[in-house]
């Protein structure tokens, strides 16, 4: 399927890179891309202020470097660490930030040690509410992201994303199938050979993001522990909100 793709988008031929362009969801189908819903997860978020810049970023095939201005988000866990960097953390351009992320609006939000650890030092709750185009790699593919230093070759295995909003459309990213698969609605059997336009589970029929008779809006569970525990909540989620938007002052 992979020469599919290359026939129908011409930077993926051998030996080229893959960079941010207008995609039309026709050629990302003919590509063997797939819609992803992504899992409403929280994640703080801060910008990189100057003192702090160029923030270098390694992960596992990849350099990425965040000037100031550049929103850095961190993954809070579930264990606080020692300093701001030790949390897993990714940039995001300013302006795919504000397309692709939204403040954290739910009243319930448990302020963990590590979620006002990060509090504390200048981030606040957001969650990206973005889905994504992606496909499983079935061979190592060139791609230079908004924030890369350069182009980078993506082992076979992992997953190609392709961003699906705003100012965001088009750029190509990776991520490990693991990071993928904590992230996105997927298949638990889902495979290379699974991909491919006439999939079931390709995304709605109407475009990245509409939801379809076909492809309903996922009902949200409803949290049990009656009223007292929902008030509980409530007030633990106030709490955290009121840290969040109170001035600070510098040192």
């Amino acid at each position: 399927m992979l020469q599919l793709f290359r026939s129908a988008c011409p930077l993926m031929e051998r030996d080229s890179v893959l960079r941010q362009r207008n995609w039309s969801e026709a050629q990302l189908r003919a590509g063997n891309f797939r819609f992803y819903r992504r899992v409403r997860k929280l994640v703080m978020a801060r910008e990189l202020p100057a003192n702090e810049a160029p923030l270098t970023i390694k992960t596992s095939w990849d350099t990425l470097v965040a000037e100031a201005g550049c929103m850095i988000c961190f993954d809070p866990g579930k264990e606080m660490r020692e300093d701001l960097y030790d949390y897993d953390h990714w940039p995001v351009r300013r302006d795919h930030f504000r397309d692709l992320y939204s403040p954290w609006d739910e009243p319930d939000l448990c302020p963990t040690p590590a979620r006002q650890h990060l509090i504390d030092l200048g981030c606040s709750p957001h969650y990206n509410r973005g889905g994504v185009w992606a496909r499983i790699l079935s061979e190592d593919t060139w791609v230079e992201s908004d924030e890369s230093t350069e182009p980078v070759r993506i082992p076979a295995g992992a997953r190609l994303c392709i961003a699906s909003r705003g100012s965001a459309w088009g750029a190509p990213y990776s991520m490990a199938e693991e990071q993928f698969r904590a992230r996105f609605e997927t298949d638990p059997g889902e495979t290379e050979s699974s991909h491919g336009p006439s999939n079931q589970n390709a995304g709605p029929a109407s475009g990245p993001g509409r939801y379809t008779k076909a492809h309903p809006r996922p009902r949200r569970r409803r949290r049990q522990g009656g009223a007292h525990a929902g008030r509980a909540r409530q007030h633990r989620g106030a709490l955290l909100l009121q840290a969040v938007s109170a001035p600070r002052h510098a040192a």
